[in-house]
């Protein structure tokens, strides 16, 4: 949680400037661009959805592997109807995993000539910054 409008990533109201250019901003934005690829790295996924709560307002943002999209800003306070639609929508008993953005095409390596395969191909390319260790 971005306690003052000067460190949200993003801004709202009448005249703001969507993505502001200011270090605190930007600062803001990379340190949620960060937490979703650490999550790519650390799991099989197709998507990563995030909540940004900023002040009484909140935003969704969904990360994909070619960048995010961001929801409009709504006061969480006045409208929690919108937050709880969107956890239902994402967790219910009848959300497939791939809608929750886990990656259907990952599995588990059973043959022996893929694992060693997959060994193989980690070593390398370990240096690669995109490779969890």
């Amino acid at each position: 949680m971005k306690r003052t409008r000067a460190r949200f990533p993003f801004l709202h109201g009448k005249d703001a400037e969507f993505a502001p250019t200011g270090a605190a901003h930007v600062l803001a934005r990379d340190q949620i661009a960060a937490y979703a690829l650490e999550v790519f790295r650390q799991q099989h996924r197709q998507a990563v959805f995030l909540v940004l709560v900023l002040g009484g307002h909140a935003r969704f943002v969904r990360f994909d592997r070619n960048g995010a999209v961001v929801s409009a800003a709504f006061n969480y306070c006045s409208t929690p109807r919108v937050m709880g639609e969107f956890f239902y929508r994402l967790f219910n008993a009848h959300a497939r995993e791939d809608q929750r953005g886990r990656d259907p095409t990952a599995r588990l390596v059973q043959d022996e000539e893929e694992v060693k395969r997959f060994r193989e191909l980690h070593m390398q390319f370990s240096g690669d910054p995109d490779v969890a260790e």
